[in-house]
């Protein structure tokens, strides 16, 4: 979470936001039998049995600590008043059950990063492979990363790679359960990586409104990843025969993917595009739940960092060949650390998006209303789909782990290497 929502968790399942003071303990010893369960009279509600502060069932014990404790190495920890054993387990109230707990892995340190962009900009091919390439990246630094087996129904069903299948997209309206990743677990510098997919296209004027379950994860993350698509709209003006030859591929892609959804145009208003206008709604919008969350005027720059990206580099390296600032499509090495070219790379796609991509308005916001800014250049697949935009059989992703190992070096919660 991002420093003014230290106090709060996402819940995987349910993805309700919830004080951590009310998370449930829960304790799996065996139990006598709770002689309050038998007082219980028929008319009370599960809430007001619940301000008892425990109940049981087939052994699963839960119960609310009074005052809740957290150690660096364990995060939560607090006793069961049945059995004074020590529990780390928390489930979350809103979606356990009498018998059915919903195990939630909370670290010390916890990092919610939410990916956008505009319809079909490769958001989700973007996740499922950067959640391949963090696990590769940290196994080489002797780090363990893993997905929560409460995602992993769901990261199979929507962020498979399959050579010859069709590459995963589609979020469509809306917001996908996160894809939670467990670093360093158990250690002093364990660490929840939490990823949420949210479409673009619910980020416009009059689709939500601010107080939106989705506006609010937003505003309670720690980095907004933003992905620009530079073979929609008007960003490249080429006349390579190559460029253009892939610029209409992608876009028989994306008009293929809105007929599916059922999506419509979307009026600009005063924006040259709806990159811009996506940013500065959802801009406006963050900071307009931090007003209401905290019930305060916000003035302070919004505490969330914001990495504007830009996607498929294999695509447009050939374009950008002869320029002097690009950068970005170069291959960028984060396993030391931010790299001193980062610098160079911020400037060259700031004045890309300035000058050559009619941005101006996005860049003004990423430059002024967020706490840090970093640009990005990364490829999913570092080549192109195979036919009928397929999974190929071979692939090598670029750079797509930076923007999420910059936002750890810049807080402080990169794991140390093991070797």
């Amino acid at each position: 979470m991002n420093r003014l929502f230290q106090n709060k968790f996402i819940c995987p399942k349910c993805r309700n936001i919830i004080e951590l003071e009310n998370l449930y303990y829960v304790c799996r010893n065996e139990h006598e039998e709770d002689t309050r369960k038998k007082d219980k009279s028929s008319n009370d509600s599960m809430e007001q049995y619940m301000q008892q502060n425990v109940r049981s069932a087939r052994n699963i014990n839960y119960f609310i600590q009074p005052q809740l404790k957290m150690f660096k190495t364990s995060g939560f920890i607090a006793k069961c008043p049945k059995c004074n054993k020590k529990t780390t387990e928390v489930a979350c109230p809103e979606c356990s059950t009498e018998t059915t707990a919903v195990k939630l892995s909370v670290a010390p340190r916890r990092e919610v990063i939410s990916i956008t962009g505009i319809k079909s900009s490769g958001k989700t091919v973007y996740i499922a492979t950067l959640v391949k390439e963090l696990q590769k990246f940290f196994a080489e630094l002797g780090i363990t990363c893993r997905v929560d087996t409460a995602c992993l129904e769901d990261f199979s069903n929507n962020y498979d790679l399959k050579v010859g299948y069709p590459l995963p997209g589609g979020t469509n309206k809306g917001i996908k359960e996160p894809i939670i990743l467990h670093i360093a677990e158990g250690e002093m510098d364990a660490l929840d990586l939490i990823i949420y997919d949210i479409a673009g296209e619910s980020l416009v004027p009059n689709a939500v409104d601010n107080t939106s379950e989705i506006l609010k994860h937003i505003a309670l993350s720690t980095m907004i990843i933003y992905l620009f698509d530079p073979l929609q709209g008007n960003h490249i003006n080429s006349t390579n025969d190559e460029v253009i030859k892939k610029k209409n591929e992608h876009t028989k892609i994306v008009n293929t993917n809105f007929n599916k959804t059922g999506s419509s145009s979307v009026n600009f208003g005063s924006y040259q595009n709806q990159d811009e206008q996506i940013v500065s709604f959802l801009t406006q919008s963050i900071k307009d739940i931090i007003d209401q969350e905290l019930d305060i005027v916000y003035r302070g720059k919004l505490p969330i960092k914001i990495a504007p990206t830009i996607s498929l580099i294999d695509t447009i390296e050939q374009f950008y060949d002869d320029k002097k600032d690009n950068d970005f499509c170069k291959e960028v090495d984060y396993s030391n650390g931010i790299p001193s070219i980062q610098k160079h790379i911020n400037k060259s796609v700031e004045n890309l998006l300035m000058k050559e991509w009619a941005e101006r308005q996005a860049v003004v916001h990423f430059k002024t209303r967020y706490e840090d800014c970093a640009y990005f250049g990364v490829s999913s697949l570092g080549c192109n789909p195979g036919p009928n935009n397929t999974f190929p059989m071979s692939y090598t992703p670029k750079n797509v782990v930076n923007p999420v190992i910059w936002l750890l070096e810049k807080n402080r919660t990169m794991p140390k290497r093991k070797f």
